[in-house]
C-alpha cells in the first residue's frame, strides 16, 4: 500500500488558495488507490512545521512507500502512477534537483553540523517532494531531529536562527531543507535524484528560459505560461511561497483541467 502524505499545519487546507492544488492530490490519489493524508496540527513558526512534518506522522504497517509534498504543488491529471514506477525500477529515496542554484549557499550554512562531513559536494535537493520506501522513512525519522536541534540551537531568536561557526553570523535559512539534504545523503545514501518535471519550480528554475517572474502569473497572461515546458511535458508545479503564483496558476490550472 502506498500514501501521500501533505502536512497542512495550522489549518492550510482551509485556504482557498492551497484548496485547488491540494485537491488535484486527492483527485491523483483516488485515481490510483492511494492513501491521501493531510497532516495537521498547531505549530508555533514554519521552521517547526518544517522539522516536525517528518515525526509527526505514523506510518501503517502495510505500507510499502510513502511520498511527502508540499501543500503548494500542483498534479497533472495525466501524471502516471509514480509509486509504481519508483517499484519498478528499485528506487529507494527518490527527490527533485532544487532549481534555484542556491545549494552551495545552504550547505555552507550547515557545515560545522560535522566537521569531519564535506557537505559542500552534495547536490542540493528540495524538501517538497520526497518518497521513501518505508524502511528507510522510519530510519529517517530517527535521525532528522538532531538535526533540527541544530537548527534551534544555534539562533538569535526562534525566528530568525543563524549557523554557528560562519563569520558573519548569516542565517540558517531554507528550514529544514538542508538538514534534510545532508541527513539523507550522509546518514542513508540510496537517493535518486529525478528529472525537474516531476517537482517543477519556475520562479526558480537555474535555467533563463524556463523561468518565469511574478508579475506574468495573471489569467490574463497565459500564452507564455502555456509555453511552460510544465504544461507540455511536466507532471508536478510547484509554487513556491508567492501568494500571486499561488492564485492566479491555480485558476488557471484548475479552469483547464490539467
Amino acid at each position: 500500500m502506498f500514501a501521500v502524505i501533505i502536512p497542512v499545519y495550522n489549518n492550510l487546507h482551509q485556504n482557498p488558495d492551497y484548496r485547488v492544488l491540494i485537491n488535484s492530490w486527492e483527485r491523483y490519489c483516488k485515481k490510483y488507490n492511494i492513501d491521501f493524508l493531510l497532516l495537521e496540527g498547531e505549530k508555533n513558526n514554519t521552521a517547526e512545521i518544517c522539522f516536525d512534518r517528518w515525526t509527526d506522522f505514523t506510518p501503517k504497517k502495510s505500507y510499502k512507500r510513502i511520498l511527502y509534498v508540499d501543500g503548494d504543488t500542483y498534479v497533472r491529471k495525466e501524471t502516471p502512477n509514480l509509486f509504481e514506477e519508483f517499484e519498478k525500477n528499485n528506487l529507494r529515496i527518490v527527490a527533485i534537483p532544487d532549481q534555484g542554484e542556491s545549494g552551495d549557499y545552504h550547505l555552507n550554512q550547515w557545515k560545522n553540523f560535522n566537521p569531519n562531513w564535506d557537505v559542500m559536494t552534495l547536490p542540493y535537493f528540495n524538501a517538497g517532494f520526497i518518497s521513501f520506501p518505508i524502511d528507510l522513512f522510519l530510519e529517517f525519522q530517527k535521525l532528522i531531529p538532531k538535526y533540527k536541534d541544530y537548527y534551534f540551537k544555534n539562533h538569535d531568536s526562534k525566528f530568525h536562527p543563524v549557523g554557528v561557526g560562519v563569520e558573519n553570523g548569516i542565517r540558517i535559512d531554507a528550514l529544514d531543507q538542508t538538514g534534510v539534504n545532508i541527513c539523507i545523503q550522509k546518514e542513508i545514501g540510496e537517493l535518486t535524484l529525478l528529472q525537474c518535471e516531476l517537482n517543477y519550480q519556475p520562479v526558480n528554475h537555474n535555467n533563463p528560459e524556463l523561468r518565469i517572474d511574478k508579475q506574468v502569473y495573471t489569467v490574463d497572461n497565459r500564452k507564455k505560461l502555456n509555453n511552460l515546458d510544465f504544461l507540455n511535458e511536466g507532471y508536478i508545479f510547484h509554487f513556491g511561497s508567492s501568494t500571486v503564483n499561488r492564485t492566479n496558476i491555480s485558476k488557471i490550472l484548475d479552469t483547464q483541467q490539467i
